[in-house]
């Protein structure tokens, strides 16, 4: 008990930056705390299923949702090559006319391991970024990949804590695509996401340093 208190008392206190002496306080959002500095404010907004609103400061404002169909944003590289839709396309050129194809009978291509690209597998008009060898029907074939530049204008980062998968999005060009942050519990139903745009590159390195500060409310 006594370690819970303390821990509460960390969590809630202003936290002072002694580098540049900004004060931050603690706001909630669903099930999650974050420092902000102190001249950001809550403001709650009406969602249909979901807990919506922004967290508004001088210069950044952010949006927020929390519910059962929160954004996750763009897929990193890894979740494309897993589960992009150029899986569902590779089936495609082994279709036949006359053939009303469906989730039960779409040609079974098994995909058996995804390399990187090399400078023999690219065309003069077109570059890839992965091959995939694949197998149809005993033939062996590969089958280039190429990430879509949505994906290729983020930099994530990903990890586990608390249970809670954390997904973090920032766009290499800070004026244009978002810099947001996902969180979901591993053994739950509801997420939360949250982001903001157009930032200069120093507002990107402060709105960094408050996803970071994410964590779990204490129960």
């Amino acid at each position: 008990m006594l370690r819970i208190s303390i821990l509460f008392l960390f969590f809630n206190c202003k936290y002072i930056d002694k580098k540049s002496e900004v004060k931050w306080k603690t706001i909630e959002v669903g099930d999650y705390l974050f420092d902000f500095p102190q001249n950001f404010r809550l403001i709650k907004e009406q969602g249909i299923d979901s807990y919506v609103g922004r967290i508004k400061g001088n210069d950044i404002t952010f949006e927020f949702d929390f519910g059962f169909y929160s954004n996750d944003f763009e897929q990193t590289v890894d979740e494309y090559l897993k589960d992009g839709d150029w899986r569902g396309l590779i089936a495609f050129q082994f279709m036949k006319d006359g053939v009303n194809y469906d989730d039960r009978n779409m040609p079974n291509v098994e995909i058996i391991n995804i390399r990187p690209a090399t400078a023999k597998d690219n065309s003069k008009n077109k570059k890839y970024d992965f091959v995939a060898e694949c197998v149809y029907e005993n033939s062996k074939f590969e089958y280039p990949i190429s990430i879509p530049d949505d994906i290729k204008n983020q930099n994530f980062s990903v990890d586990t804590i608390q249970n809670v998968y954390r997904k973090i999005v920032f766009s290499r060009d800070t004026k244009n695509g978002i810099t947001g942050i996902y969180l979901a519990k591993t053994d739950g139903n509801v997420a939360l996401s949250m982001f903001t745009s157009n930032l200069t590159t120093a507002q990107q390195k402060t709105v960094l340093k408050i996803f970071k500060t994410g964590r779990l409310k204490i129960q």
